[in-house]
């Protein structure tokens, strides 16, 4: 099984049209498709960024180190950290300074990042799968919609 196989929600839909009166039914897919480790692999630069966030923010070395991160929300993880770490929840204003601090750091760690990469076939799939009128692709994930944008950005898929 590809990582695509792994991480894709396909959605049978059917589509009523009502042009002119002449009702035409037809049926399409929604395919969904998770982004890290599914289309591409950040190389890291997601970690670096928000460790250097909360290390510039709150003095928080080594924020991720022991905790479960992979399969959870970008905001997920942040409450986690902060709770973890600091002892508390995370408020709102912090949490609004954090995100535009993560976001920062990470188009800047997506740039530099040597081992940022598109995963096999991916491109061409999409291209394949993008040709079909009946089939929609989209996005499901954990991410930041920023941050989402910003990797789908710097791998040339948006």
């Amino acid at each position: 099984m590809t990582p695509c196989e792994a991480h894709a929600l396909v959605i049978p839909v059917r589509v009523c049209l009502d042009v002119a009166r002449d009702v035409s039914v037809t049926t399409r897919v929604i395919l969904l498709f998770d982004l890290d480790g599914t289309l591409l692999s950040a190389g890291g630069a997601d970690r670096h960024a928000l460790l250097r966030a909360f290390r510039e923010l709150w003095r928080v070395d080594a924020a991720v180190d022991g905790l479960r991160v992979h399969g959870r929300t970008d905001p997920e993880i942040m409450e986690n950290i902060f709770q973890a770490r600091l002892g508390r929840p995370i408020r709102t204003t912090e949490r609004e300074l954090l995100y535009r601090r993560y976001l920062a750091h990470l188009e800047q760690e997506l740039i530099s990042s040597p081992s940022f990469r598109v995963l096999l076939g991916v491109r061409e799939l999409l291209a394949t799968l993008g040709a079909d009128r009946d089939i929609l692709l989209g996005l499901a994930t954990g991410n930041l919609e920023e941050a989402a944008t910003l990797k789908l950005h710097r791998a040339e898929l948006d």
